[in-house]
């Protein structure tokens, strides 16, 4: 979680600019992504919440589509070991 919320302001950033649209509005935008394709292992109970890269980028390239903006800026997976 703490790595995507890292890369929001990087990833908010470059959308908007494509966009042509407010970068505080987008990064919440991408922030509601990141937050909906996360999950917290046992229920929230221990762990450290995780975030299904690959669902955010898919959302992203998605709304890329919509938006017909070529898909950029990714969030990126960093290695953990």
């Amino acid at each position: 979680m703490e790595n995507a919320e890292f890369q929001l302001d990087r990833v908010a950033g470059k959308w908007a600019a494509a966009l042509k649209r407010d970068s505080a509005q987008v990064k919440g935008e991408i922030e509601t992504m990141v937050h909906e394709h996360t999950t917290s292992p046992g229920g929230g109970l221990f762990g450290e919440p995780i975030v299904n890269v690959l669902g955010v980028n898919l959302a992203l390239r998605t709304r890329a589509r919509r938006n017909e903006v070529p898909c950029l800026a990714l969030i990126a997976v960093r290695d953990q070991g």
